[in-house]
């Protein structure tokens, strides 16, 4: 009988075991997956661009208008461009522009990019949905996590402001969802949904690569009116 009972307390401390070193073995692999934390910065023109390579599949009245402003926002015109005249570049643009370094911070409440363009923020609520206000320049964003990937739900935005350096247009009603996912400890891959049928002939995507800034990057200080030479002209 006795035998019998060591023989219980042992499997039962062997069982214990192999479970604690299971529970150390995922802890270790949440660990080691991909942070987003850190400062980043686009890779690429600065251009949104569909992933099949065509291009955006904008509506004949829509792309109309685009072809008018297109060369001229390239060209750093401010008379088309509000962001020329330090108004918020918005959502995606921001994001995407190369010359823009950025730095995320993650919280329990919400997500943080800091922007240097301004010193700008824009804030990614998580958890429930609130209710949609706007427009504004970031749009309502509500994020979630799928896996390692950080979801986000983009509507509200500012139809003043273009998807991209280009003057490239959305609707009041545009819905973007962005997928944030490390690749590796150097690069992020976002992807850009954009469903628009307002400007849009169907919805598309776009993909765009972000490196890691090394350890210790710090956001500048950037002042727009200071940059574009403005000061005591508006």
């Amino acid at each position: 009988m006795s035998t019998i009972s060591e023989n219980l307390r042992g499997a039962a401390k062997k069982a214990l075991i192999v479970a604690l070193l299971a529970g150390a073995g995922m802890a270790s692999a949440q660990n080691a997956a991909p942070s987003l934390e850190g400062v980043w910065l686009a890779q690429g023109d600065g251009l949104l661009r569909p992933v099949d390579g065509k291009a955006p599949p904008l509506k004949p009245a829509a792309a109309r208008a685009y072809q008018a402003v297109r060369a001229k926002y390239l060209a750093g015109d401010a008379k088309v461009d509000p962001a020329k005249r330090c108004k918020p570049p918005g959502e995606p643009r921001l994001m995407i522009d190369p010359a823009v370094p950025f730095e995320i911070v993650t919280t329990k409440p919400r997500i943080l990019f800091l922007y240097q363009w301004n010193r700008l923020v824009r804030m990614v609520e998580m958890g429930a949905p609130r209710e949609v206000i706007g427009p504004t320049y970031f749009g309502q964003n509500a994020g979630s996590w799928d896996g390692e990937t950080l979801v986000v739900d983009v509507q509200a935005l500012h139809d003043s402001a273009a998807l991209d350096k280009s003057g490239l247009p959305h609707g009041e009603n545009a819905h973007l969802t962005q997928r944030f996912k490390a690749v590796g400890d150097r690069q992020m891959e976002v992807t850009i949904h954009v469903d628009d049928p307002e400007v849009y002939t169907r919805p598309w995507d776009a993909k765009i690569l972000f490196v890691r800034q090394p350890e210790g990057t710090r956001i500048k200080e950037d002042i727009c009116l200071e940059r574009e030479g403005l000061l005591g002209k508006i």
